[in-house]
Parts: C-alpha cells; sequence; structure tokens
C-alpha cells in the first residue's frame, strides 16, 4: 500500500482502543487524512502516533484525535512529534 493508495481513513469504525490503532498501524502509515474522534485513545495511541509524524517520509496532513481522554501525557508525547523536522500535519483537532 502506498501514499497514492489512501488519501484518507475513517479509522472510527475500526478504532475503540490503543490496541485497535496498533493494528491498524500500517494504514495510519500512508493516510494522509485520519479521523481518530471518539476512539477511545489514550497515551499510549499518542506515542504510536508521535512515531509515524517522525517517519520519512510523513504522510499524514490531518489528524483529527477529538473527544479522547489523552491527558497531559499524551499531549506531551504526541507534541515529540509534532515538532519534528519530518512532520508535514498542517491540522490538528
Amino acid at each position: 500500500m502506498s501514499a497514492e493508495d489512501l488519501e484518507e481513513f475513517d479509522l472510527r469504525k475500526y478504532l475503540k482502543s490503543d490496541k485497535g490503532l496498533l493494528r491498524m498501524l500500517p494504514v495510519v502509515k500512508v493516510s494522509r487524512r485520519l479521523w481518530l474522534n471518539w476512539c477511545h485513545l489514550s497515551k499510549v495511541s499518542c506515542q504510536l502516533l508521535a512515531s509515524v509524524l517522525q517517519m520519512t517520509p510523513s504522510h499524514l496532513r490531518e489528524l483529527d484525535m477529538s473527544d479522547n481522554d489523552l491527558q497531559d501525557e499524551g499531549v506531551e508525547l504526541l507534541s515529540v512529534g509534532l515538532k519534528d523536522q519530518q512532520c508535514k500535519l498542517e491540522t490538528l483537532r
């Protein structure tokens, strides 16, 4: 699967936990837009997504993580990926 294959993917249908995100990681890595709102994600997911944002190349441009209980630690973990030079994210919700 390449980045051209997957412009956007709504994972809300498939994800209801951090474990679900881990299983879908290959899809996440090649997506340009991800909808992860209301997926019961935690700091574990933030760490996984930070690693995706640091990938070369990073395809992700839009990420919706609203309505998840990320806590301060999860946001801090995600911010590591957001600060990385490889991160091309344009929209974060």
